[in-house]
């Protein structure tokens, strides 16, 4: 996707002056002025200037080029992470507990207004289930410029992806719900018992008044666990990092060609210590039930083996 370019947040002399956002209109019951709307950016702006300056070890004029995170984190609401985003939009921290990450039920969300973000088959299915509600006003963000989220998979084998697939293309282009391709979130407020998200539409800034934020903007593995551990993993993908090569050489990003993975490939440099199931697949969305339960076989045989 192409970015306008964002200048820097921060030089040596301190913090820049924050940015106007330019062309606004709002959407929903009520307008915001133009003086509001620039509180609302200085205010976000503090809050990541905060949240950087608490988890970068780096300072401004240390070397670290401020911009590029700025730009990372306007690109959407909590990239990865699952429920704590590695990388928040501004205000997102603040909003946290009016935002829901991953797929949740969906069922108390009946006549509320929704603004789903992401284009995986996670959004999908959480579209498709909002969709179902009664009188629930559905807003669907995704980056991907196409008229349609998804592109159908020929002769695909696995027919309830095809059926999800179909549905929610349908539902995007009906008027169930409002779909804003080539979309990212620039940044997000609670107030008055609402949730205010500036969203970027192809270019135009606009605000949109809802109830709640899902969030399906993919997910990483919680390798706490292991952090004292040495433990390898792909810097691309965050999981086991002789997996993680085996499955960019052979997998193709399909899930039923999954290579068979050998328990060397499942280990790290701590004697004894594997990886299974899908954190070993790290951010890859193509781990399946089956291919897990296939990993903790060959341990196991592995351990019988050895003892024979």
């Amino acid at each position: 996707m192409n970015a306008a370019p964002l200048r820097r947040c921060f030089s040596r002399e301190g913090v820049e002056r924050p940015r106007t956002l330019g062309t606004v209109r709002a959407t929903g019951a009520n307008d915001l002025a133009a003086g509001e709307v620039k509180r609302w950016e200085r205010a976000a702006h503090r809050e990541e200037i905060s949240y950087y300056e608490t988890h970068c070890s780096s300072r401004p004029g240390d070397g670290l080029d401020f911009s590029r995170l700025r730009c990372q984190c306007q690109r959407s609401v909590g990239i990865g992470g699952g429920a704590r985003p590695l990388i928040p939009a501004p205000g997102e921290i603040a909003a946290r507990d009016w935002i829901l990450y991953g797929m949740p039920e969906v069922k108390t969300l009946g006549s509320a207004r929704v603004l789903v973000v992401g284009g995986g088959h996670s959004a999908g299915t959480v579209i498709r289930e909002l969709a179902r509600l009664p009188g629930t006003q559905i807003t669907w963000a995704v980056q991907k410029s196409a008229n349609k989220p998804y592109d159908r998979i020929k002769n695909d084998p696995l027919p309830e992806r095809d059926s999800l697939l179909i549905e929610a293309n349908s539902l995007a282009q009906s008027a169930r719900l409002r779909f804003c391709p080539n979309s990212v979130v620039d940044a997000v407020e609670r107030t008055n018992g609402q949730i205010l998200v500036i969203l970027n539409v192809g270019g135009t800034r606009e605000i949109v008044q809802v109830d709640r934020v899902i969030a399906t903007t993919g997910f990483r593995p919680d390798m706490n666990l292991a952090r004292e551990l040495q433990v390898q993993t792909c810097w691309a993908t965050g999981g086991a990092y002789t997996l993680s090569a085996l499955l960019l050489r052979e997998a193709g990003g399909n899930c039923l060609e999954a290579p068979a993975a050998g328990v060397e490939v499942l280990a790290h440099p701590e004697p004894g210590f594997f990886t299974l199931g899908i954190k070993s697949y790290g951010r890859r969305s193509d781990f399946l039930i089956r291919t897990g339960q296939n990993q903790v076989q060959t341990v196991l045989d592995s351990f019988q083996q050895k003892q024979v």
